[in-house]
């Protein structure tokens, strides 16, 4: 950026007084000539900045040569013929308002803390804690995840349940 030599100065004239009694050393004075540590109006000034520049036939020529394999999912054409996701509202449980009583009673004989609670506590429960607890599912271990809550019972409005009656394989 070049400077310009045409800078403008533009000076701004308020009215104030030497006050060693405040902090800024001095006050404003208002037109009606009381005193004040702070100014009647705001001030601005309109600063208009240019900037000039020169492009020196820069092109950023980089590639990405990474390949992304994407899992082509396979669904039979005649599932949508027959209607099999028309009914489907949800994957999988994702809130404790689509806990079923199946799902709450197995919830209580797997979770000690929750086993005196009512089912609406329960409920209440799972959407704040159970959802994040059930979620994931390690590798080796025989934790609870959602998929296993969904096959307790069939639920025609679930994917999971509608693909366990009809045995097929939806890819997740």
């Amino acid at each position: 950026m070049k400077l310009s030599k045409d800078i403008q100065k533009h000076q701004m004239y308020v009215k104030t007084l030497s006050n060693t009694g405040t902090t800024r050393g001095y006050v404003f004075v208002y037109p009606n000539g009381s005193l004040h540590m702070n100014p009647q109006n705001d001030f601005y000034l309109n600063i208009f900045l240019t900037k000039t520049t020169e492009i020196d036939e820069y092109v950023d020529i980089q590639k990405d040569d990474t390949i992304y394999v994407i899992n082509r999912q396979n669904i039979n054409p005649y599932f949508i013929e027959l209607g099999f996701f028309n009914s489907v509202d949800r994957i999988k449980v994702n809130e404790g308002s689509q806990l079923t009583s199946t799902m709450i009673e197995y919830i209580k004989t797997i979770e000690p803390d929750v086993q005196n609670l009512s089912d609406s506590h329960i409920r209440t429960w799972f959407n704040n804690i159970g959802i994040n607890k059930f979620s994931k599912k390690k590798e080796g271990s025989s934790d609870t995840i959602l998929d296993d809550l969904e096959k307790l019972e069939i639920l025609w409005n679930s994917i999971i349940s509608k693909s366990e009656y009809y045995p097929i394989k939806i890819n997740k």
